[in-house]
């Protein structure tokens, strides 16, 4: 079983006829330093759509949004030559403490109902603990 289909991970590879260079200059003109804390009520303070580094071959950006969205892809890609033709390898994903975030509520949900419905089946079992069950404050 391959748990990488379950994963939100999308992976592209993008073919264009423009230099490394180019494709390296264009993506450098979109984006914006990342900054600690951003924050606007009304307007966007950037001039930019996105956010992030860009270094010799590698890039690693994600959107400028006036509002949080801790599901907001990363976007992680590297761009490299071949046959005459420059190939950008993308790959987006949401960051990793969200994903343990929702692994550990998936698991507490999982984990609530086994015990919730371990209970009610006890107490269906035996007579004495059935109004017990019912008790509002359980």
């Amino acid at each position: 079983m391959n748990f990488k289909n379950f994963l939100p991970v999308e992976n592209y590879t993008l073919t264009t006829k423009l230099s490394v260079e180019e494709v390296r200059n264009r993506i450098a003109g979109k984006i914006e330093p990342k900054k600690n804390f951003r924050f606007t009520l009304f307007s966007s303070s950037s001039s930019k759509p996105y956010e992030g580094y860009v270094t010799a071959n590698r890039f690693k950006i994600n959107r400028i949004i006036s509002y949080k969205n801790s599901f907001l892809p990363m976007i992680d890609g590297q761009t490299y030559s071949v046959a005459g033709k420059t190939c950008i390898k993308i790959e987006m994903s949401i960051l990793k403490w969200v994903l343990a975030f929702l692994l550990i509520m998936l698991g507490t949900f999982i984990l609530g109902s086994m015990v919730f419905n371990g209970i009610f089946f006890f107490a269906s079992k035996n007579s004495s603990l059935q109004s017990f069950m019912f008790h509002p404050l359980f």
